[in-house]
């Protein structure tokens, strides 16, 4: 007797040769619309095929990584691949990044700083001379500096680092760094030590449960401090931050879920409770707005989100590393040397997380060195003649 087959048997090899067709269908053009990638990579182009292109064979090379790229539901595939990581290995398959208890999310750089390393005194001693050195020069020329010292997300968030990493066995380059100027003057704003304080009384997160920087909230909070502090060295009235309701955001604010944005989930972590603030700036009627020079990294950006510039400063200019130029409040051009961009402000701001403590300035602090260095020989030698 010849056994019966059901429906869904015969059905079975056609469903999954659909499945199988259906990334090659998309690629070809079926409107299937899909959620891009979060993250910091650049995209392949589509080549232009050429003679030379064809024969040199740089067309197949460039076309196949853009293939690679734009193939009908790639960006759904690495969702799941990255979905299966989490549920079944409990790991994160984006890099650098760590999830801790409680789905805590960290960056690798930021655990590595929390746990120390052992940094030689005689170079934190260096660089808080050369620092010393530079903030005597400048407030000759009527200009303050100010060095800003960010934790990290683990230095700020310990509780939750995964148990593998181990207790913590020497203090962060940033937070030795932050202790020796705090004995040499009063220019440094160690945030390190100010959101350690805050974590236990403040009644909404500095930092955010899924990203790796200070929340939109907690960089506000950083933001009140530069302008008080910079208020107090110049002896000067700023245009504040008007701080009214503080509600609890519905959605992430850019960048309060980078880490969670970037781990390309099928089913995102929740972020947790965050702090959505209303703010205004003050009338600028009467008050002074200083300019600012910013040399930083990534965490300079949570901040600049609120209205600095020409809200609170009359402009602000931002070295991204030391590399990248961003202009707020100006339509100027600026002299592309940083040593003298930092000339035409009132206040210099080097921050750095205290995972990058030990290069603070990226470059800058040595070029000024130099440079003022080269101006006194000039003075002295005008003057022996």
């Amino acid at each position: 007797m010849k056994p019966s087959v059901s429906a869904a048997s015969r059905a079975l090899p056609w469903i999954l040769l659909g499945l199988l067709g259906l990334p090659l269908s998309t690629t070809l053009g079926l409107p299937i619309k899909e959620k891009g990638l979060a993250g910091d990579f650049v995209k392949a182009t589509r080549p232009t095929l050429s003679w030379d292109s064809w024969f040199d064979g740089s067309f197949a090379s460039k076309y196949a990584a853009w293939h690679n790229e734009n193939f009908g539901l790639r960006s759904t595939t690495i969702r799941v691949y990255n979905q299966e990581g989490r549920w079944l290995h409990g790991v994160a398959r984006a890099n650098n990044i760590e999830i801790g208890t409680d789905d805590v999310l960290y960056d690798l750089e930021s655990i590595r700083a929390s746990r120390g390393a052992a940094v030689p005194e005689a170079e934190i001693q260096a660089l808080a001379d050369r620092i010393v050195q530079l903030e005597r020069t400048l407030d000759a020329r009527g200009i303050s500096l100010v060095v800003g010292l960010a934790p990290g997300k683990a230095t700020y968030w310990p509780g939750n680092v995964p148990p593998r990493f181990g207790p913590p066995t020497h203090e962060s380059a940033g937070s030795l760094l932050a202790k020796e100027l705090a004995r040499r003057g009063d220019f440094t704003i160690d945030w390190i030590r100010l959101f350690e304080k805050r974590r236990r009384t403040d009644p909404w997160p500095l930092f955010p449960k899924t990203g790796m920087h200070w929340s939109r909230y907690g960089a506000a909070r950083a933001l009140d401090d530069l302008v008080a502090h910079v208020e107090r060295r110049r002896g000067i009235d700023m245009p504040n931050l008007m701080w009214g309701a503080v509600r609890a955001a519905e959605t992430p604010l850019i960048p309060d879920d980078d880490i969670g944005g970037a781990m390309n989930l099928l089913f995102p972590i929740p972020p947790g409770r965050l702090a959505q603030p209303d703010l205004a700036v003050e009338s600028p009627a009467g008050r002074t707005r200083p300019s600012l020079f910013v040399i930083g990294d990534s965490f300079f950006w949570t901040m600049i989100a609120w209205p600095m510039a020409p809200g609170i400063f009359s402009r602000v200019e931002y070295r991204f590393y030391n590399r990248e130029r961003h202009r707020f409040g100006e339509s100027v051009d600026v002299p592309e040397d940083p040593v003298a961009a930092a000339l035409r402000h009132d206040v210099v701001l080097l921050l750095a997380s205290d995972a990058a403590g030990g290069k603070l300035g990226w470059g800058f602090l040595e070029a000024a060195t130099k440079q003022f260095a080269r101006e006194k020989d000039a003075r002295d030698a005008a003057t022996a003649r």
